[in-house]
């Protein structure tokens, strides 16, 4: 009987609770499963199997692949430049200003440059050092009117830049001319001086201030000026002075302190004298057999110059020996010279002599003789 009970009041309770489902309007169930008992057996309840879940598998931690590192970022950095001239002021022309440009960021393919010593110049492609310098020497010429400035440039790999010289030459302006001076010899005359910029020359010259002669212009560009006067009068004192005109035909003149010059007297001509050669002897022989031949001439300088360079000479050297004499004479001085029959003359007759005396300074002189051989 208890376990009817229990089978009753399980019944109720479920009549019980699916009505409270209905009344609160829940989702409809499923029928619920009743049991049936049979009152004479004792029905064992068989539990609805409870299903078993299979638990899902914790998928296992897998060890995260490495990031590669990232590539460094290209340098931004733009390539540069700086460029200097020095000098970067003068007054031309000039020959040795040095460009200097200094290059930063440069990629490596960039291994020469490009420097221009002024707008419009083709350039000079140079080499660039492993600091990144790169240099050349440029040539300024003659400035024109009023002075200017020139822009020198530099490039490569992508860099440039500029540097500005100023060349102050001022050729509204004539040439200050300086250190005028003149040195004269017999009958030439040089003259010389300086300009402070390029400019030509020639020499004004005569016998009075009104001069009256010109030398040859020298048109080339010049500041030191160098002109020579030749044909020039011997002892003669000559005014001068000097002419320079610029690449723009303005002119200067100057003189010396003194504004003349004087050539020097002529040297004079040296001469000599001399005892002649006996216009005829004879020459035997001696006891000794030997020729008795002694013969002896006596040289005077009779000049306002000494003699040099003097040379005696005989015109046959199988007749008589070639006379000895000094090589110099002083003025007023004298010499003898003497020669002699050669001892190997063995034909007696008669036979001319010629005796020649002769200096590097001096006219040739000669005396001529014969000689009896017996």
């Amino acid at each position: 009987m208890n376990r009817l009970a229990v089978v009753f009041a399980f019944v109720a309770l479920t009549i019980v609770f699916a009505g409270c489902v209905q009344e609160k309007q829940w989702p409809a169930s499923p029928t619920p499963f009743v049991a049936s008992v049979t009152p004479s057996t004792a029905a064992s309840l068989t539990p609805t199997p409870t299903a078993t879940r299979t638990p899902t598998p914790t998928a296992t931690a897998q060890t995260p692949t490495p990031s590669p590192s990232p590539s460094p970022a290209p340098s931004t950095t733009a390539p540069s430049c700086i460029l200097t001239a020095t000098p970067n002021s003068f007054v031309g022309p000039i020959t040795n200003v040095v460009l200097a440009a200094a290059f930063k960021n440069l990629p490596s393919s960039a291994t020469t440059a490009t420097l221009k010593c002024f707008s419009g110049d083709v350039g000079q492609s140079v080499s660039i050092g492993s600091q990144g310098g790169a240099f050349r020497s440029c040539v300024y010429p003659l400035a024109p009117l009023g002075g200017t400035t020139y822009e020198a440039s530099a490039n490569a790999g992508g860099a440039s830049c500029t540097a500005s010289l100023t060349n102050g030459y001022n050729a509204s302006a004539a040439p200050i001319i300086s250190s005028v001076a003149a040195t004269a010899s017999t009958n030439n005359a040089t003259i010389t001086w300086t300009t402070d910029v390029a400019s030509d020359g020639k020499v004004e010259y005569g016998l009075n201030a009104s001069y009256g002669l010109n030398s040859t212009l020298n048109s080339s560009l010049l500041t030191s000026h160098v002109v020579v006067l030749t044909g020039l009068a011997a002892s003669t004192t000559f005014y001068y002075r000097v002419w320079s005109c610029n690449s723009l035909n303005v002119c200067a003149s100057a003189t010396s302190s003194t504004g003349v010059f004087s050539t020097t007297a002529p040297s004079p001509t040296p001469t000599w004298s001399f005892t002649a050669l006996p216009s005829s002897f004879t020459a035997t022989l001696n006891a000794g057999n030997n020729w008795n031949t002694t013969q002896s001439i006596t040289f005077l300088n009779t000049g306002n110059q000494a003699l040099s360079g003097i040379v005696c000479s005989v015109n046959d050297t199988s007749i008589a020996s070639a006379p000895s004499c000094p090589s110099t004479l002083v003025v007023n001085g004298s010499f003898a010279a003497g020669f002699t029959i050669q001892n190997t003359t063995s034909i007696n007759g008669i036979y001319g002599l010629t005796l020649t005396f002769q200096a590097t300074n001096a006219t040739a002189q000669t005396s001529s003789g014969t000689v009896t051989i017996t």
